[in-house]
């Protein structure tokens, strides 16, 4: 109730109708889960992953530092937890909101004290899906240099270096881009390399390395290739040294054609984009390589990145992510190849709010939140009804307020411009943007109560007309 003490504080100057505050209404919503699947081998391994940090016998993690990374692909967009087992005394857990659909990488911060050394194997669940991860544990007292030296072959190349993922010309390196490289361990202990870049690419990792004689190390590029074709990239571990190639494809040449244009799935206004949500478009590939198709409108994105791996006319199907601003006929500007173009998306009107929440639209932008609480007072004859609520992140306030001056709280219509008989008061706030409709201000919110029961403890109704905003102008 305290955030909304500023509209009660309005209406007691105004009409001094409130005396006494009694809670009788109350409603709660919670995020919406979002779906989607880890990713994973065909072994269960997660795909990719990363374990970060030194793991230490009888040493707590650090949260900060002790993680391990995996990859989700997701269908729809919104609130997940993915966590792990506990096993040998430690356990990872995640939390958070995937704003939006396609592959999203998530960390997962350690907690516990790891009680003996050893190859920990941790199971990670996210909905129904599931992958392992393999965390190595150091002896007590452990946590020192391991002495190793790198395995090298005929031209010093590294010895049976395995290179995942795909390098292209101008485009961002993650973490399913990694080089796992054999080493022969004399003293068990960490590891910690780093390369020089090389043609925009660096490859680092640390980790530890549990026996002695042969063993692997990983590590995952980071930065920018700046230029097509084979780059050896040298390591130098101690007095040793090895290297192995990366092969960096350059962007393709090709032209899309928006006519082509399939658009899967129904559009509403203020309703994120889901798997269903995608759109079919016919390219010509002069060129092989790398690519990135995307398009923003309305608060609609459409994307698709990857590698073309042969010329000619093919299919790519572009995945939206966002929520609609606004209902209509919007078309979605791709600037992708050499034939800038466009297609369009027809979004329907959104839904009435859910139970428990509030909702409007100023110009193009939607505003929405849980109705955190509702209350009667009645003073003088007049009895007075305040909705109000927030939004998840705790930014916004919203109060919006019936009064009827010769009766209790009814369903009907209140008036936005004389503050007499049956009238509301609306009022909004982000921090940023301030919206308000007051009677005899020049504004005019009309509010109806379509539904006001006191036994099911549920009220219902719409609003809408002019605000004024922070600076007095109608919106």
């Amino acid at each position: 109730m305290k955030k909304h003490s500023l509209i009660l504080s309005l209406f007691v100057s105004l009409a001094a109708l409130f005396t006494a505050c009694q809670k009788d209404l109350s409603f709660e919503t919670s995020g919406t889960p979002s779906a989607g699947t880890l990713q994973s081998e065909t072994s269960g391994d997660c795909l990719p992953k990363t374990v970060a940090g030194v793991y230490e016998a009888a040493t707590a993690l650090d949260g900060n530092t002790n993680y391990i990374e995996v990859q989700v692909d997701v269908l729809q967009a919104g609130s997940y937890l993915i966590y792990t087992d506990t096993v040998n005394g430690i356990y990872f857990r995640g939390t958070g909101v995937f704003n939006t659909a396609g592959l999203n990488t998530v960390r997962l911060r350690g907690n516990g004290t790891p009680l003996a050394m050893g190859i920990s194997n941790f199971v990670v669940k996210y909905g129904l899906s599931e992958c392992s991860v393999s965390v190595p544990v150091l002896p007590a007292g452990g946590a020192s240099p391991a002495v190793y030296t790198l395995s090298s072959g005929t031209g010093g190349e590294c010895m049976s270096a395995a290179v995942s993922g795909t390098f292209t010309e101008g485009a961002l390196l993650g973490s399913s881009n990694t080089v796992t490289i054999n080493v022969n361990v004399t003293t068990i202990g960490t590891y910690n390399v780093s390369t020089v870049a090389t043609n925009g690419i660096t490859f680092s990792g640390t980790g530890a390395l549990l026996t002695t004689g042969a063993g692997t190390i990983t590590l995952t590029a980071s930065g920018t290739p700046t230029a097509a074709g084979t780059t050896n990239i040298p390591v130098t571990v101690g007095t040793s040294s090895c290297n192995f190639p990366v092969t960096v494809i350059g962007p393709a040449s090709f032209s899309v054609d928006c006519g082509s244009a399939m658009v899967n799935g129904t559009y509403e206004e203020g309703v994120a984009l889901g798997a269903g949500n995608t759109v079919d478009i016919q390219v010509n590939v002069t060129t092989v390589g790398g690519y990135n198709i995307s398009g923003t409108v309305n608060g609609m994105t459409f994307s698709r990145s990857g590698n073309f791996t042969a010329t000619g006319p093919q299919s790519v199907t572009l995945a939206g992510s966002g929520t609609p601003i606004a209902d209509g006929t919007f078309n979605v500007p791709v600037s992708a190849g050499s034939s800038p173009c466009s297609f369009s998306v027809t979004v329907d009107p959104g839904p009435a709010a859910p139970a428990g929440t509030w909702k409007f639209t100023a110009g193009t932008t939607t505003y929405q939140g849980p109705t955190e609480d509702a209350s009667v007072a009645s003073s003088g004859g007049a009895t007075t009804l305040v909705v109000g609520g927030g939004t998840s992140s705790g930014s916004a306030v919203f109060s919006l307020a019936f009064t009827n001056q010769s009766g209790g709280i009814t369903t009907g219509a209140y008036s936005g411009t004389a503050m007499t008989g049956k009238f509301n008061i609306f009022m909004f706030t982000d921090g940023t943007i301030t919206y308000q409709g007051m009677p005899m201000t020049g504004s005019n919110i009309s509010a109806t109560i379509t539904t006001f029961n006191t036994t099911t403890h549920i009220v219902e109704g719409t609003f809408s007309g002019t605000a004024k905003d922070g600076s007095g102008n109608n919106v």
